[in-house]
């Protein structure tokens, strides 16, 4: 499978990846459409579907493997845990040293 049909699936939830659309601890999670300066790998989490646009929850790291902290203004803002839309990754993965899969477990029960 080509990489842009498997990032695809994945925000279409057909990849065993599971849906933090709605679990408190990704509800203060920036989403984005486009990756932060420095990007040179991604780790690939979770999905989540917001206003019918899907994102996947990304690990946005240097080419050492470190998440990204870039200085926006008088604050700081951690790329480890953002959702990128489906098509900002699959635009991006051409410039990517690497590209992990990493599913994360999001404790069940009533979150919603």
């Amino acid at each position: 499978m080509e990489i842009g049909q498997k990032l695809m699936s994945i925000g279409a939830g057909s990849e065993g990846f599971p849906d933090a659309s709605a679990h408190p601890l990704f509800t203060n999670c920036t989403y984005m459409t486009s990756t932060p300066k420095g990007t040179k790998r991604m780790q690939i989490k979770a999905y989540s579907v917001k206003n019918g646009v899907p994102y996947l929850l990304c690990a946005m790291l240097n080419d050492r493997g470190w998440p990204i902290t870039l200085k926006h203004g008088t604050t700081s803002l951690s790329y480890q845990n953002v959702f990128l839309s489906e098509i900002g990754v699959i635009q991006y993965v051409g410039y990517c040293d690497f590209l992990f899969f990493s599913r994360i477990k999001i404790p069940s029960g009533e979150y919603a």
